[in-house]
């Protein structure tokens, strides 16, 4: 079982001071440090602000038409920004409208970058959500702590951006022409305007149901 975070962003606050601790509570979240060779399992909920704020504060932002990065590295005006750990490819909950996935600490480029030291300070957390059609919003960007570990394990590339994929991870991220034995016999239909919902199945009488979801 790996290490869990959970990442809920004001994504109008100030981009290094606008984690807070959950959608109903914008006390300021202290973002612990991480530690080398991990594999941490993040779920980031992206939070936009009610005409009621600082009263019942936040609403989520609807996430079906983004897709998110999550990059740790320097700041650079131009070139990559160094990446030491990045994950491009996540998963969505459209359900309560939050991204997760597994970010491996166990990059050569972050062993490199710790060397000798017992802890790496100074890098950039940077999560950035791109609209449908390619439009980038960040929407968090702060200095993070990463403690080295005492036990090695083996190292990846955090070069590309982007982690490898399995085949049956490929064929799972498709709609199928025959849907026999998915994982998720459904699909949920959003209106454009992201206020109606609707989950589309098959029940068990044969008959294909719409139903709306709150």
């Amino acid at each position: 079982m790996s290490a869990t975070l959970d990442l809920y962003i004001d994504t109008q606050g100030p981009k290094d001071q606008n984690l807070v601790i959950s959608s109903i509570n914008k006390g300021a979240y202290v973002l612990p440090n991480f530690t080398q060779n991990d594999i941490v399992a993040v779920r980031v909920f992206p939070l936009i602000r009610k005409t009621s704020y600082p009263h019942n504060p936040f609403s989520a932002v609807l996430i079906s038409d983004y897709s998110l990065k999550f990059m740790i590295g320097s700041k650079s005006g131009t070139g990559t920004g160094t990446p030491l750990v990045t994950q491009f490819t996540w998963s969505k909950d459209l359900g309560d409208n939050f991204f997760y996935a597994n970010v491996e600490f166990n990059t050569s480029e972050l062993a490199d970058a710790i060397g000798n030291s017992a802890q790496l300070t100074g890098r950039y957390l940077e999560i950035e959500l791109t609209k449908t059609g390619g439009v980038p919003w960040t929407i968090l960007q702060r200095t993070v702590t990463i403690d080295a570990d005492v036990i090695k394990n083996a190292t990846t590339s955090a070069t590309s951006g982007l982690t490898s994929t399995s085949a049956q991870e490929v064929d799972a991220g498709y709609l199928r022409r025959d849907g026999t034995d998915d994982t998720a016999d459904y699909k949920i239909w959003r209106s454009p305007d992201g206020t109606r919902r609707v989950m589309q199945y098959l029940g068990n009488d044969g008959v294909m149901k719409f139903d709306p979801i709150t």
